[in-house]
C-alpha cells in the first residue's frame, strides 16, 4: 500500500474512532438481520441500555410480522468497542415466542461499524453463530426515531422490549453501572471477604450468566477461587447476586481480582433489587 492510501485509511479510521467517542450509542436502533445465501431476514430492534468506557449492553428483539404476526424473541447482549469496531455478543434468551419448534434463536457474535452521514446514524456489519443450524449473515440498523414514518416499528414489538425493562437486568434485579477492568491473562485469581463485620451475607457469583459459586457465605476470612475467561468473547461478564441482605443491609464485601500482573480491589454493594456487574476485557500481552 502506498503512503497516500495509508494516510487516507488512517484518516478514515480516526474519523470513525472520533465519531463513536463523541456519540453515545444508548437508545433504540431498528433495522434488519439477514442470513447469507438465503432470502431469510427478520426485523431487528436493538436497545443499547449502557454505553460506558468502551462497553455496551442491552437487549435485542427479532420479529417478522409479515409472516408470523406477534412472534418474536428477546435476547440480552453485551459487547465492547475497540478501534472503531463494535463487537456484540448475545448471552441470554429472555423471551421466545416462535410459531413452531422448527424456529429457534441463534446466539450471535456481531461485528459492527458506526457511521453518521446526512443526519442518519447507522450500525452495520456481519454476524456469526456457533448455534447449530445458524448460518452467518449481516446486520443493518439505524437509530430509531418515532417521529419518522420510515422507522416505524409494530406496536407489539415496542411493548415487548419495554416489558423487559429499559435498563440492564438480571434475575429480576437491576444491574449496577458496570465496572470495566482490563486483564492480561485468561486465568484470574479472586478473593472475596466481608466488609467490616460478618453479618451472614450470602451471594451467588455468575460468569457469563452461568453460576460459578452458589449461596456463598461471605466471611472475614477471604474465600479464594480461580475463574477462566472465555477468550472468544469480546468481554466476560461477572455478576455478584445477593441471595440475602444479612443482618446489616445492604450486602457488602471486598473483592480482589488478580491477573498475575495487576490486582484490582473493588468494594461490592448489592441488594435484593440490584446486582453488581463487572466486565472483564481480556487484552493479552
Amino acid at each position: 500500500m502506498n503512503k497516500k492510501l495509508l494516510l487516507i485509511s488512517s484518516f478514515i479510521l480516526l474519523i470513525s474512532l472520533k465519531s463513536i467517542a463523541q456519540n453515545n450509542l444508548k437508545g433504540l436502533w431498528n433495522g434488519t438481520i439477514t442470513t447469507d445465501n438465503h432470502d431469510a431476514y427478520a426485523g431487528y430492534l436493538v436497545n443499547i441500555e449502557e454505553h460506558k468506557d468502551g462497553v455496551i449492553s442491552g437487549k435485542a428483539l427479532l420479529y417478522k410480522p409479515n409472516i408470523f404476526a406477534y412472534a418474536f424473541g428477546v435476547q440480552q447482549f453485551y459487547g465492547i468497542i475497540e478501534k472503531g469496531v463494535i463487537k456484540i455478543n448475545d448471552i441470554q434468551i429472555l423471551d421466545s415466542r416462535m410459531p413452531t419448534s422448527q424456529f429457534y434463536m441463534c446466539f450471535k457474535l456481531s461485528t459492527l461499524q458506526y457511521n453518521s452521514a446526512d443526519g442518519i446514524e447507522s450500525l452495520t456489519g456481519d454476524w456469526t453463530s456457533e448455534t447449530e443450524g445458524c448460518l452467518p449473515g449481516k446486520v443493518f440498523l439505524s437509530r430509531f426515531d418515532e417521529k419518522k414514518p420510515s422507522s416505524r416499528v409494530p406496536e407489539y414489538v415496542l411493548e415487548a422490549i419495554k416489558r423487559h425493562g429499559t435498563e440492564p437486568g438480571f434475575k429480576k434485579t437491576s444491574l449496577s453501572p458496570p465496572v470495566v477492568l482490563k486483564v492480561k491473562n485468561r486465568v484470574l485469581r479472586l478473593e472475596l471477604k466481608d466488609y467490616l463485620k460478618e453479618d451472614n451475607d450470602t451471594v451467588t457469583i455468575y460468569l457469563n450468566r452461568l453460576p460459578v459459586f452458589s449461596n456463598l457465605k461471605i466471611k472475614k476470612k477471604a474465600y479464594k477461587f480461580i475463574i477462566w475467561l472465555d477468550a472468544s468473547l469480546p468481554v466476560n461478564e461477572l455478576i455478584m447476586y445477593a441471595n440475602n441482605l444479612g443482618t446489616i443491609p445492604p450486602n457488602t464485601s471486598n473483592l480482589l481480582i488478580s491477573d498475575g500482573e495487576a490486582t484490582h480491589k473493588l468494594f461490592i454493594e448489592s441488594s435484593l433489587q440490584k446486582s453488581v456487574a463487572i466486565y472483564l476485557k481480556y487484552t493479552p500481552k
